[in-house]
C-alpha cells in the first residue's frame, strides 16, 4: 500500500460471495467521495470469490486483498481488515449489499460537521426474490437524525422486535478505534452488538440518519419470501449469548442502571425468540417443545410480543 492516504477504508468480507461481490465492490469505486480503499478479506472462500477480489485489485489500484487462512465468520474478517486500513474513518459494506452512490460523501460530512465519532444510516430492505427495495429498516424519514446512545441501542434491539439498531451498518473514526482498542470479535453471530455498545461505552458520539444510502439484503424477502443465495450467517444462540456475556464485561463502573437491567434481560429474550422461531421451523412434538420453552420465561416472552407489535414497535424510541 502507497500513498496518497485515503480518508476512508471500506472492508469487504467475502465468503463464497462470487456472485455478488463485484457489484458490491463496483458500487464502492462509483462513490462521489473518491478518496478511499477497498480492503477485500476474503474467509476461505470455496468458489472463485478470491480469484475474483484479485482480478478487480489488478484493474483497480484503490482495492487490496487480504486472505484468512481458514474460515472465521465476519467478525473475524473485518477484525482482519481494519489492520490494514489506513483511512481516516472505517466503513463496512458486506459482500451481497450495496452502497448509494453518495453514501460516504452524504455520512462523513455529516460526522464532521457534528464532530461525531461514528454515524449510520437507515437501510434500504432489499428483497433477494426479487431485487427490489421493499422497505426501510428503521421508521425515520429522510431528513430524521436520532443521538445513539446506550440505553437508545438497547431498547431498540430486543430480539424479534420489529425494528433492530443491530442492523446498523456505521461509519467509524478510525483513531477512536485506535484509541480505544475497539474491533469486532471472533464470533459468527451478533458481532455487530459487540462492536456498537463498545464504541457507545467507550463514549462515541454516535447518530443514526434517516436517509437509507445503504442497500442491505434480507436474509430471507418479505415480500418474496425467498431466501438470499449468498448470506452464510446462521442463528446461533450460542454465540447471541457470548456477545451479551462480552459486552457485561465491557461495562464500566458507572454504568446506568438501565443499560445493566437490559443486559441482563437479553439471554432470556433470546431464548424466547430462538423458541419462536424453532415453532414456525418444526412440527408435533418438536413445536411444542418450543413453546414450552418460550412459556418458561414469560417476562421475556412479553417483552418480545410488546417489541413486536405493541405500540412504539414501528418507532425508534
Amino acid at each position: 500500500m502507497t500513498d496518497p492516504l485515503p480518508r476512508v477504508s471500506v472492508l469487504v468480507p467475502v465468503f463464497n460471495g462470487v456472485a455478488t461481490l463485484g457489484t458490491a465492490v463496483n458500487s464502492v469505486l462509483s462513490q462521489t467521495l473518491h478518496e478511499l480503499e477497498v480492503i477485500i478479506i476474503d474467509d476461505a472462500s470455496e468458489d472463485g470469490s478470491l480469484a475474483l477480489a484479485h482480478g478487480l485489485a489488478e484493474t483497480e489500484s484503490r482495492i487490496y486483498v487480504v486472505v484468512s487462512a481458514q474460515n472465521s465468520g465476519p467478525g473475524a474478517a473485518r477484525a482482519l481488515g481494519l489492520t490494514q486500513a489506513r483511512g481516516d474513518w472505517v466503513a463496512i459494506l458486506d459482500a451481497d449489499d450495496v452502497w448509494e452512490s453518495d453514501r460516504l460523501e452524504r455520512l462523513i460530512g455529516h460526522a464532521e460537521e457534528n464532530s461525531l465519532d461514528a454515524v449510520a444510516d437507515n437501510l434500504g430492505l432489499v428483497d433477494p426474490g426479487t431485487g427490489t427495495v421493499v422497505g426501510r429498516a428503521f421508521p425515520l424519514e429522510d431528513e430524521e437524525r436520532r443521538l445513539i446512545t446506550p440505553e437508545r441501542f438497547l431498547a431498540n434491539s430486543i430480539p424479534g422486535g420489529r425494528v433492530n439498531l443491530g442492523w446498523m451498518q456505521p461509519v467509524v473514526r478510525r483513531d477512536f478505534l485506535q484509541e480505544n482498542a475497539l474491533t469486532w470479535p471472533a464470533i459468527r453471530h451478533a458481532e455487530d452488538l459487540v462492536l456498537t455498545m463498545s464504541l457507545l461505552l467507550s463514549g462515541a458520539r454516535f447518530e443514526l440518519l434517516g436517509w437509507p444510502g445503504y442497500r442491505y439484503t434480507q436474509r430471507r424477502g418479505t415480500v418474496s419470501g425467498e431466501a438470499s443465495k449468498v448470506s452464510r450467517t446462521k442463528r446461533s444462540i450460542d454465540e447471541q449469548l457470548q456477545a451479551v456475556h462480552l459486552v457485561h464485561q465491557m461495562l464500566p463502573e458507572n454504568a446506568s442502571s438501565t443499560v445493566e437491567k437490559r443486559l441482563k434481560s437479553l439471554p432470556n429474550q433470546i431464548a424466547v425468540t430462538s423458541a419462536i422461531l424453532d415453532t414456525r421451523d418444526s412440527s408435533g412434538m418438536a413445536r411444542l417443545g418450543a413453546m414450552l420453552r418460550a412459556i418458561r420465561y414469560p417476562r421475556a416472552l412479553l417483552t418480545c410480543v410488546v417489541a413486536r407489535y405493541g405500540p412504539n414497535s414501528k418507532s425508534v424510541v
